[in-house]
């Protein structure tokens, strides 16, 4: 609660700086402190999943394939409606409707029964919390360079448009296609009941959703990179629930959300380094070559899981442990 309301406060103070023609300094140190208090509702819904469904893995497996889903549909109705807000009166309008969605959905889920009963079922936790495990070390490190893709990718295809003679705004209709893909391939994943293990299955998806983004290596025009798009998005969220499923599995007791935020971190900052490569990469080279680095990433990430899979295996008594819902 504390957290979405500073950022709330964040976003604000940037629209009445903005408004008022105010200090650059101070918008970023603003827009900074909205950022910074970003509520990790993200995390702390797939700690009650996982506390939930602690006896399921494949009601977790859906949960998290869910999650994946409603994040892409994000990625199609918020771009829409800022431009539609936007159009309608000015970018200020859309920014306090995105601060205010925020603020409802996360008191929403503060507040809720799930969320004001869950309890960490766990006293003792090791002094460096989830970076304790290897397993969780060499997920992020694997996280990393495959977050770079999604980095690349947001300055990559604005260029692509602009250089198939379109307006770079037109890029949000091939990132919606990378969505719709997502969604696709997320309800296909959720409505499944898997029974291969779950360290397996996350390298296997990991290997697929590399090689789908090839495509756009070959793709000349703006329908055929849409196609390319929507093949990329396809094995996305099996992906993402399969890797947080074995969050689940490798994370030491007591420390499930601070693992999940360390995974989202791993993300965002891997899609940080990639928007400055990737801008890097177009100005001094081409846009081709911004794509192959977009591949390029998910690979490095693949050869990294793959080859330190071991990591990820705990012994059944540890896991046991780990897995001990609160009623208990």
């Amino acid at each position: 609660v504390p957290s979405t309301l500073l950022n709330a406060a964040g976003i604000v103070g940037v629209v009445i700086v903005a408004e008022s023609d105010g200090a650059l300094w101070l918008l970023c140190a603003l827009a900074a402190l909205g950022g910074a208090a970003l509520p990790p509702i993200g995390a702390c819904m797939r700690s009650v999943w996982a506390e939930v469904f602690a006896e399921d893995a494949n009601a977790r497996n859906t949960a998290y394939s869910f999650d994946s889903v409603v994040a892409e549909l994000f990625f199609i109705v918020g771009p829409l409606l800022t431009m539609v807000l936007a159009a309608l009166n000015s970018p200020s309008l859309a920014l306090l409707v995105g601060a205010a969605l925020s603020l409802v959905g996360t008191l929403g889920f503060a507040t809720g029964e799930l969320a004001r009963r869950w309890r960490n079922a766990h006293d003792v936790r090791p002094r460096a919390g989830a970076l304790s495990s290897r397993g969780m070390r060499t997920l992020m490190i694997a996280t990393i360079p495959t977050g770079t893709s999604f980095g690349v990718l947001e300055v990559a295809l604005p260029a692509f448009a602009v250089a198939e003679g379109e307006q770079a705004e037109l890029a949000g209709i091939l990132l919606s296609a990378m969505a719709i893909g997502s969604i696709a391939g997320g309800l296909w994943y959720g409505a499944r009941t898997w029974s291969s293990p779950v360290v397996s299955r996350y390298l296997w998806l990991h290997v697929i959703f590399t090689l789908l983004l090839l495509p756009m290596l070959l793709a000349s025009s703006m329908v055929q990179m849409s196609v390319a798009m929507v093949l990329a998005g396809l094995f996305l969220p099996p992906t993402a629930a399969a890797g947080y499923l074995m969050i689940d599995r490798i994370t030491p007791p007591g420390t499930m959300t601070e693992a999940t935020t360390w995974a989202m971190t791993s993300n965002v900052a891997g899609a940080a380094i990639g928007a400055a490569m990737g801008g890097l990469v177009i100005q001094h080279a081409s846009v081709g070559w911004a794509f192959v680095l977009a591949c390029a990433g998910p690979a490095l990430g693949t050869v990294i899981a793959v080859a330190f899979r071991r990591d990820f295996e705990v012994p059944a008594a540890e896991a046991a442990r780990a897995r001990v819902p609160a009623s208990s």
